[in-house]
């Protein structure tokens, strides 16, 4: 990452972990229509926020969380690590 975390803002930090999640899966092959629609998210708004247009929501984070198994806190920014937890 280009900045330390602590310098940057809860939405900062969540664009630039969706960056870096989702980048290498793109790298991979997959495309953005297929992540989006695997997660049940609109393919735009997939694009929006990998553009840094659009901020990644709770309801987008629980979504991409539960279909890539991370917590959904983490991709918020509000969680540092990535694990779901167990309880």
């Amino acid at each position: 990452m280009a900045k330390e975390i602590e310098d940057l803002s809860v939405e900062a930090i969540a664009t630039q972990r969706f960056q870096d999640f989702f980048g290498p899966l793109l790298e991979q092959g997959l495309t953005q229509f297929q992540i989006a629609t695997k997660a049940g998210i609109p393919p735009q708004y997939f694009s929006d926020i990998k553009r840094g247009e659009r901020p990644v929501t709770e309801l987008i984070a629980r979504r991409l969380g539960e279909e890539f198994n991370f917590n959904y806190r983490w991709l918020m920014g509000t969680s540092n690590t990535m694990e779901i937890p167990t309880s």
